[in-house]
């Protein structure tokens, strides 16, 4: 019989938990932006249509081998208007 990962999860030391946290985070970072995509479950049509653009461009990004999600979350950063007193209080991205 299969367990569920937070059973599991809560049987683990809180160093070791904190290990694996660090790792799924870092190999998050690492992926390139079809495989987020793809791990998320979306097309590329999909995605550019929540991110209103065209599929091509999707293509596009997806096909460049220095785009990263650091890079991709640096740049979104960059557009993202400043964050109202009340929002900044939640800790909102």
């Amino acid at each position: 019989m299969a367990k569920h990962f937070k059973a599991l999860q809560a049987k683990m030391a809180p160093e070791a938990r904190r290990r694996a946290e660090a790792k799924a985070d870092a190999m998050l970072r690492s992926m390139s932006l079809d495989e987020l995509r793809e791990a998320l479950e979306l097309t590329q049509e999909e995605l550019a249509a929540r991110l209103q653009v065209k599929q091509p461009a999707i293509a596009k990004l997806e096909r460049r081998e220095d785009v990263r999600l650091s890079t991709l979350r640096a740049l979104l950063a960059s557009y993202r208007p400043p964050q109202s007193p009340a929002v900044a209080r939640r800790n909102i991205p």
